[in-house]
C-alpha cells in the first residue's frame, strides 16, 4: 500500500537525539486510528479526530530508509479510518498519514483489521527504530528479507527483466521456451535467440 507518509518534526529531533547521544533505537510502540481528513503537517503532535490506539503493531526495517509496518485489530468495534499516526515509546507522534478527500479502511463488527504500509524515512537511518513486535509482520521479499512475494505474470517471465516478482515453474519453462530450450520449437526471431545467447539448434 503506497501512501505519502510524513515524518514529524518532533519524531525526527527523537531519531536524531537518540543517535547523537548515542542511546537506543527509537521503538514505535503504537499506532493511533483517526477519522480526520487533512493534509498532514511536519508540526503536528497528534491526530485531529483520534478513535482509538493500537499497540498490536509489527514492523521491521526492510532497506536502509525503509520500514514495513503491520497493524492488526481483532477488536468487535466498526469503524472507519481516514488517517493514522505512529508513536513512539515516549508518546511522540513519529509519523503521521491523512486522507484529505475518503476513508481510506473500514473495519466491520467482529472483522479483522489488517494493514501493511512501507514507510520510506529518506534521510533517516531505519536501523534508528525498532518495534515491540514482529509475530505477524508480513513486509515485501528482497533478496535480504524474507516476506511476501508477487508472481510473475506471462508477459513479464518472457521480457526477463523484472527484479521483483518470483517465478514460477511454469513462467521459467515458458521463458526458455521461447528460445527453443525445454522442447523443440522454432523460434520467430532468430536475432533474438542470437542476442539472449540461446542458440536453437
Amino acid at each position: 500500500m503506497a501512501l505519502q507518509i510524513t515524518i514529524t518534526d518532533a519524531g525526527r529531533a527523537e531519531i536524531i537525539n537518540a543517535t547523537n547521544t548515542g542511546t537506543d533505537p527509537v521503538e514505535i510502540t503504537a499506532v493511533g486510528l483517526g477519522t480526520g481528513q487533512y493534509t498532514p503537517d511536519p508540526t503536528q503532535t497528534a491526530l485531529v479526530s483520534e478513535i482509538k490506539q493500537l499497540t498490536t503493531i509489527a514492523g521491521e526495517v526492510v532497506a536502509d530508509d525503509t520500514i514495513h509496518v503491520t497493524i492488526k485489530d481483532e477488536g468487535a468495534d466498526a469503524y472507519s479510518v481516514s488517517e493514522f499516526g505512529l508513536f513512539t515509546e515516549s508518546g511522540t507522534l513519529f509519523a503521521v498519514y491523512s486522507d484529505p478527500t475518503a476513508a481510506f479502511i473500514q473495519k466491520a463488527s467482529g472483522s479483522t483489521l489488517l494493514l501493511s504500509v512501507d514507510v520510506v524515512l529518506g534521510t533517516i537511518d531505519a536501523a534508528s527504530l525498532t518495534f515491540g513486535d514482529t509475530s505477524f509482520s508480513n513486509p515485501p521479499a528482497s533478496e535480504t528479507v524474507s516476506g511476501v512475494l508477487k508472481l510473475s505474470e506471462a508477459a513479464m517471465a518472457l521480457a526477463g527483466i523484472d527484479q521483483l516478482t518470483a517465478m514460477t515453474p511454469k513462467r521459467v519453462h515458458d521463458a526458455f521456451a521461447q528460445f527453443g530450450l525445454g522442447y523443440w520449437k522454432p523460434v520467430a526471431d532468430a536475432d533474438l535467440a542470437i542476442k539472449s545467447g540461446f542458440y536453437s539448434l
